[in-house]
């Protein structure tokens, strides 16, 4: 294998590491898209959260900010409901996208420790209640008044459909399906295929009843009003897994919101974590959140409206004129998604003493759901590029040629590899 040959494998297997999106592929110059999540909506500690996790742990503020979206919306459940023309529940499927170094696994196991600590508290107490459930229920004479005992747990990360529908049973307030690697998810449908589990969980997005037929009797398991997210992580190169089984064409691609940030790196050794005030206050955010024990309606302001309804407008000119069906199914996707985080942003103001729950959606929630669904759109063309048409990603010359130095290669091959002169690659390393 030539030398030039053995290069350009390396640089394909820095995948994006060195590698940047052509937005002007997609977007005019005329055109505003949002390269970085928007969180000047977002509360005070929200936004301070984000800012110093980001920086204690030096991972990218988009990770944190997804993180802490699917986080609030999970707390929230399906206790705050936004009424239109449909009611929305902030359902959101998450993608963080990045390399194994990248940093995108720590936001999310942080945020959702919480979640994780009161599984397994409500875990081992159900062992101890069903010990004695089984213990009464064959000394007892008259076991009429016993009632199997449950288990409430909000996050699952391996388990059949039939044991994600028991769990959802127990808690029909909200679950999440979290794998710090979602292939493995995607690989169990192959795992379960015959349970119809994809096309439950399409079906599920928009709060279709779930039905699943037990195995071990004939009892069935029925989900009048399901509130199941999905989040995890997947390296660049995976990308493509999501997109096979009909997966771009049946909407499931679209319907993810894929947090994709530029220029990530492996961080560097640091032994220091968020301040453990900041951690137990975000913990009670959530806290605040969970405690919420009914259901509050709201509805759009007339200012949210007139917000919205000019942005959806704009919305359906951009899903129209697109002439590719994986980006028409993530436009037309984008409404629900943003009337769901303007849900979520209530949420976090309503956590952080700044908005009751009976008010209506106002128009700074509106407006800062709005611009947060059009980093999503941004993010949903990467994800189209790197599946489909790679053409429209362009490799950084001067951080691929300041890589190949310092592995000690010469700046006559790093000048052929990258198709340029020899100055080129002088003025490129300083």
């Amino acid at each position: 294998m030539s030398y030039i040959v053995k290069t350009k494998i390396m640089i394909e297997e820095l995948q994006m590491e060195h590698i940047t999106f052509d937005s002007d592929a997609y977007f005019s110059n005329s055109t505003e898209y949002i390269k970085e999540i928007p969180i000047d909506g977002f509360p005070d500690f929200i936004k301070n959260f984000i800012s110093t996790c980001s920086d204690t742990y030096q991972t990218n503020k988009d990770y944190w900010a997804g993180s802490v979206l699917i986080a609030t919306a999970l707390a929230i459940g399906d206790k705050i409901e936004l009424v239109t023309k449909y009611n929305n529940v902030p359902i959101l499927w998450l993608c963080l996208v990045g390399e194994v170094s990248s940093g995108k696994t720590e936001p999310l196991k942080l945020c959702l420790d919480y979640f994780q600590k009161i599984d397994s508290e409500n875990i081992e107490e159900y062992k101890v209640n069903y010990k004695q459930y089984i213990y009464e229920l064959k000394n007892s004479s008259d076991s009429s008044y016993l009632s199997k005992p449950k288990c409430v747990q909000y996050i699952l990360k391996d388990s059949t459909p039939e044991a994600m529908a028991k769990v959802h049973e127990d808690n029909q307030r909200g679950i999440m399906y979290y794998n710090d690697e979602l292939k493995g998810w995607i690989d169990d449908f192959g795992r379960y295929s015959k349970s119809g589990e994809q096309s439950n969980m399409l079906s599920t997005y928009n709060r279709v009843s779930m039905t699943i037929n037990r195995k071990s009797s004939d009892e069935r398991l029925i989900i009048n009003k399901p509130c199941i997210l999905v989040a995890g992580g997947m390296q660049p190169g995976l990308l493509p897994t999501l997109a096979k089984d009909d997966r771009a064409e049946n909407g499931f691609l679209s319907r993810f919101c894929f947090v994709f940030p530029e220029n990530t790196r492996k961080q560097y050794y640091s032994n220091a974590e968020a301040p453990d005030e900041m951690l137990e206050e975000f913990n009670e955010y959530l806290e605040k959140l969970l405690n919420i024990d009914e259901v509050f309606q709201t509805k759009l302001s007339s200012e949210a409206e007139n917000i919205f309804a000019e942005w959806y407008d704009k919305n359906a000119d951009e899903t129209n004129n697109t002439s590719i069906g994986y980006l028409e199914g993530v436009y037309g996707k984008l409404d629900i998604m943003c009337l769901r985080i303007a849900v979520i942003i209530r949420g976090m103001k309503f956590s952080c003493n700044e908005a009751n729950l009976i008010d209506n959606i106002t128009s700074d929630e509106m407006q800062a759901a709005t611009h947060i669904v059009e980093y999503f759109r941004y993010s949903a063309h990467k994800v189209y590029d790197v599946i489909f048409n790679k053409s429209h990603y362009v490799i950084d010359k001067k951080a691929v040629a300041k890589y190949l130095h310092n592995q000690k290669n010469p700046k006559t091959k790093i000048a052929e590899v990258l198709k340029t002169s020899r100055s080129q690659v002088d003025r490129l390393l300083k």
